[in-house]
């Protein structure tokens, strides 16, 4: 007769792997640099031209819905200069979705100093991870 020990949830039954925040994510660095933009000119573009509206999207693929209400939060923070506020936020929930290395300084630094080029990237890697979870049979 088995005894069930410590990391088994029943008798010869292993417990399902789980990780603080990004299950299923490799902990590590972002995929796509900061300055990848050339590796993807659509999003560059937008995010120069519209950034509210890929925030909005980046936003939607992340929560599964608000698309329109957060790119309208953005585009009105980004007249007044505050669009760093919200979109801090967004940058530290793909962090945790993905399990990537960082911090909320770092967040804020990013999206306050860099922000279309952030928007860029977040684009990327929310892409380049979809692409990954479907491979890899994790829930999106």
């Amino acid at each position: 007769m088995s005894v069930p020990t410590m990391g088994t949830m029943a008798i010869d039954h292993p417990m399902p792997n789980t990780t603080a925040g990004g299950a299923g994510f490799e902990h590590g660095p972002w995929v796509h640099g900061l300055c990848g933009c050339t590796s993807d000119i659509p999003s560059c573009l937008m995010s120069w031209c519209c950034p509210c509206i890929i925030y909005g999207q980046n936003y939607e693929q992340i929560h599964k819905d608000g698309c329109l209400m957060q790119g309208l939060i953005f585009a009105i923070l980004m007249s007044c200069g505050l669009s760093c506020l919200v979109h801090m936020n967004l940058r530290a929930n793909i962090r945790n979705k993905f399990n990537i290395i960082g911090g909320q300084l770092g967040d804020f630094l990013v999206t306050c100093c860099c922000p279309c080029c952030a928007l860029a990237q977040e684009s990327r890697e929310i892409t380049h991870r979809r692409h990954e979870a479907a491979s890899k049979g994790i829930n999106w």
